[in-house]
């Protein structure tokens, strides 16, 4: 059947009841897929209770599959990875009919995720692999590059269009909204709601095509290709006048930015960065370590100004010598801190004759009144919160100017989502500002 119905359970279903598997057999459920390594209770790691729910679920006449997490890292080596993981699932193993690699978080090296397509092959030969991820994921991690192997591999499909914990009492369509991504023509599974209480249960809920996910033939790797004879490098190109070349860095994950911010000290200035690369697309502006991008050459700071004579002293005056400190607020903060009362910068105006944008410099001697009294400080009021609910199409820059900032504001947003009640709505191992998710709760100010 083209809409079978499946769910996926993890770590943090513990051990649901074999009744459990056995009511969800009976509402028409026919497949359970399992996380066999991922983030768990306990951190990253595999999954403490795969063959538990395997095996159980196999008692209840469900067919069985599982699934692992890859996460991006300084090698290409999985050989451990998924050989834990496929440990994790015990005596169950031999009876799994999938395995997906999950790609869920970025930044990753395609090479990697072959070596594990590679590995799990070596180390479960006949089984089916499969590749678990969502368009959006996929483009954070890739771009546009293709799976080598997409015409071989099934396509599991996160798309959450719905709110986290809620399904519609008719499941969608396996091909509802689906727009190709990543090499694949369909998908195989849809996974369309997440943390859906079922029988006392949070799942995932997923309908599937068995022919999709069975109907291929085994992937064969390709022979390598002998590599041509290596030829002198040409001379690297030279910069247009006025900009400069520069390697994006793995510290580079809160964007353009903060390229913009550490190599131009103004984080406005990302959309010039992004002018002068046609390839950086918007609305993501998705830049990945290893790329080479052009950034203008920083401005020359000004001149400094001419010294301005110190103004002679009149009745009810004193002189004041600016501070480098005082660069920040200006007059204002001046009066502030000097008089006691920020707006009487006027004064401080009136007495010096400056005009708008009334600028001052290190060292300049202003005059400052010495009569009346000071305004009384007003009471500091209470500061309130103010959050934003993610929208689809919503990027993290467009609240933040980084992602300092961001995690300033939300100090647990690398390893968790929260919906707008304040509820946990998610959990991560890690994720950067690029990954937020409709409809979680970031505070803004």
């Amino acid at each position: 059947m083209p809409n079978s119905r499946s769910f996926d359970i993890s770590a943090w279903q513990r051990r649901p009841s074999l009744k459990w598997f056995k009511d969800m057999k009976a509402a028409g459920y026919g497949q359970c897929w399992v996380q066999l390594w991922g983030l768990t209770p306990d951190g990253n790691g595999p999954n403490p209770d795969a063959e538990y729910q395997l095996m159980t679920a196999r008692a209840a006449g469900l067919e069985v599959g599982g699934y692992i997490v890859i996460y991006g890292d300084d090698t290409d080596g999985t050989s451990v990875l998924v050989r834990t993981a496929l440990t994790a699932a015990g005596a169950a193993k031999k009876h799994l009919t999938f395995v997906a690699l999950d790609v869920e978080t970025a930044p990753i090296r395609m090479s990697r995720l072959v070596n594990a397509y590679t590995n799990l092959g070596k180390q479960l030969p006949g089984v089916r692999r499969a590749v678990y991820t969502s368009r959006w994921k996929w483009s954070i991690a890739f771009g546009d590059k293709p799976w080598p192997f997409a015409a071989d591999t099934p396509l599991l499909e996160a798309r959450y269009w719905f709110n986290s914990g809620f399904a519609p009492t008719t499941p969608p369509d396996l091909d509802w909204m689906w727009i190709p991504f990543g090499g694949w023509i369909e998908r195989a599974m849809l996974q369309y709601a997440g943390t859906v209480d079922t029988f006392g249960v949070g799942v995932d809920r997923c309908v599937y095509d068995p022919e999709r996910m069975d109907g291929q033939g085994e992937a064969i790797e390709p022979p390598p290709t002998p590599a041509p004879a290596p030829t002198p490098p040409p001379p690297p190109p030279k910069p247009p006048a006025g900009t400069e070349f520069y390697t994006v860095k793995a510290s580079d994950s809160d964007g353009l930015s903060g390229i913009a911010m550490r190599k131009l000290a103004d984080a406005n200035r990302w959309r010039e960065i992004a002018e002068l690369n046609p390839s950086i697309k918007p609305p993501r502006y998705i830049i990945q370590k290893g790329n080479v991008i052009l950034i203008p050459t920083r401005r020359k700071a000004p001149p400094a100004p001419a010294p301005t004579p110190a103004p002679k002293p009149r009745p009810g005056t004193r002189p004041y010598t600016v501070k480098a400190s005082d660069g920040a607020q200006g007059i204002s903060g001046i009066a502030l801190h000097e008089l006691g009362d920020a707006n009487r910068w006027r004064e401080i105006a009136a007495l010096n004759n400056l005009k708008s944008p009334y600028t001052i410099h290190k060292d300049q001697v202003l005059l400052l009144p010495t009569s009346g009294t000071p305004a009384p400080r007003p009471k500091p009021s209470p500061l309130k919160a103010q959050y934003v609910v993610v929208r689809l199409g919503n990027r993290a820059s467009s609240w933040f100017v980084s992602e300092a900032a961001l995690l300033r504001l939300n100090p647990n947003f690398r390893t968790i989502a929260y919906t707008e009640g304040g509820r946990v709505m998610r959990r991560f191992s890690a994720r950067t500002w690029h990954d937020i998710y409709p409809p979680e709760r970031l505070r803004i100010a």
